[in-house]
């Protein structure tokens, strides 16, 4: 359940880049009212499509409140109407996606919910953590449609598509240079006051009034490096995505209810799964194949970073304010090796040929005897053609409950020498501890 309040609220602190700047459009009284007057900005002759865009763009970071960011959304789409190519509306737009996705999901979880008391239970709180605002209502404004595995995996594979329109964003205008304003709630974590106090009223077309939000506000730079890390971050939203929408979870919910509290081993999981006609069938091959070009994008942004250290990590590690005025404002660093002494340069070297389909040589450690193990692989053979449906792979288990072999010896291609079982086998070995838990000296 806490993924869906988090994912419609805590996107918006997450994501550095909300602003309150104020425009020639708001005015602020004396009770401290702010007023945005859109239709004033649509109405003006004496601006350009282009002026107009970004002033709109700006009224939409004043939004960006927890209690307004869902009135945002129409300014940055009238802005681009205006000026396809405004940056800041284009980059809002893009940030607030998956978080207006979240409309409406406390409504639509609640039957959900209700299967099983713990989440009954945080569900319930997290209801009454809510003050009567914008928000709730915001998140209370969905059917109870959300009932099943498939349906959390519909709203997952949605969370794909805009972490994805956001990372193609950014992949387009990589060097995009911005000035932005972080608002006080952001800045200073005020989160919980402003979901409190800070309101945003429609009062008329175009028209918005935010009573208790202070537009004070710090500002901060964007440029390649900063929007090179949103970019992988939003790639590594995807792939945590697409992990949890690849094969059919049916019947996953009810296992975890009839097992709760309870130790089972994998050997039952396995069989008591594979009675159940649907689990683990493919149901998404296309976001396997997405993982190999998130993947060798982040190959070349991490190159790109190991290129410019001297001016995104000028003081040699992460340090605090060492890039100060940036989003990023403690350096963005990356390693020459890794804690085990691996060069980093090769590994990347690794990852992007094993991606781009080329065979390679892995290390993968010692065996339960402490023999070292090597073998010769194709990482992208499952990634183009991945197993239809898990449950073939007929897994088996020894005495302690540790995968001895499954059905196919090449694992779905990646392992070219078709060694696979004799690798998992090696790793597989039980202790003495494991085959006499109850032995002691």
């Amino acid at each position: 359940m806490s993924l869906f309040i988090r994912s419609a609220t805590v996107l918006l602190a997450v994501c550095l880049f909300t602003a309150c700047t104020n425009s020639n459009s708001s005015t602020t009284n004396k009770s401290g009212v702010t007023r945005l007057n859109t239709e004033a900005i649509l109405a003006d002759k004496t601006t350009s499509d282009k002026e107009k865009a970004e002033k709109l763009a700006l009224a939409g970071e004043q939004l960006l409140s927890p209690n307004g960011f869902m009135y945002s959304e129409t300014l940055f789409e009238q802005a681009l109407e205006l000026d396809s190519t405004n940056l800041r509306a284009g980059l809002y737009k893009n940030i607030i996606s998956t978080a207006v996705l979240m409309k409406g999901a406390l409504g639509r979880v609640k039957t959900l919910a209700s299967r099983d008391p713990e989440a009954t239970t945080l569900y319930t709180k997290a209801l009454a953590q809510l003050p009567d605002s914008n928000l709730r209502g915001y998140l209370l404004d969905g059917s109870d449609d959300i009932k099943t595995e498939k349906d959390v995996q519909s709203l997952a594979d949605k969370v794909v598509e805009t972490q994805g329109q956001l990372r193609e964003f950014l992949k387009k205008n990589k060097d995009m240079e911005m000035v932005l304003n972080v608002p006080d709630w952001v800045a200073h974590k005020l989160y919980a006051e402003y979901l409190k106090n800070c309101n945003t009223y429609v009062n008329e077309k175009g028209v918005y009034e935010m009573f208790g939000c202070d537009a004070s506000a710090l500002q901060v730079k964007i440029n390649r490096a900063d929007v090179e890390t949103m970019q992988q971050a939003a790639a590594g939203g995807q792939i945590y995505a697409i992990g949890g929408t690849a094969y059919d979870l049916t019947g996953g919910f009810d296992f975890y209810l009839k097992h709760k509290g309870t130790k089972v081993t994998k050997k039952a999981a396995s069989k008591e799964l594979s009675k159940v006609e649907e689990f683990g069938k493919l149901r998404r091959a296309d976001g396997f194949k997405l993982i190999e070009s998130l993947g060798i994008d982040g190959v070349a942004g991490v190159r790109w970073a190991t290129e410019m250290q001297a001016q995104i990590c000028p003081a040699g590690n992460v340090r605090k304010d060492s890039r100060r005025g940036y989003a990023f404002r403690d350096g963005l660093c990356v390693p020459t090796y890794t804690k085990s002494g691996k060069a980093v340069a090769e590994i990347l070297k690794l990852v992007e040929c094993g991606l781009m389909g080329q065979v390679v040589a892995l290390d993968l450690g010692n065996d339960s005897d402490g023999n070292p193990v090597s073998t010769r692989a194709k990482p992208n053979a499952f990634l183009d053609n991945p197993v239809a449906d898990i449950k073939t792979l007929r897994p088996v288990f020894n005495k302690c409950d540790k995968l001895t072999s499954i059905s196919d010896d090449s694992a779905g291609g990646v392992a070219v020498d078709h060694d696979a079982n004799e690798i998992i086998s090696s790793f597989s070995k039980c202790s003495i501890q494991e085959q006499y838990p109850n032995w002691t000296n």
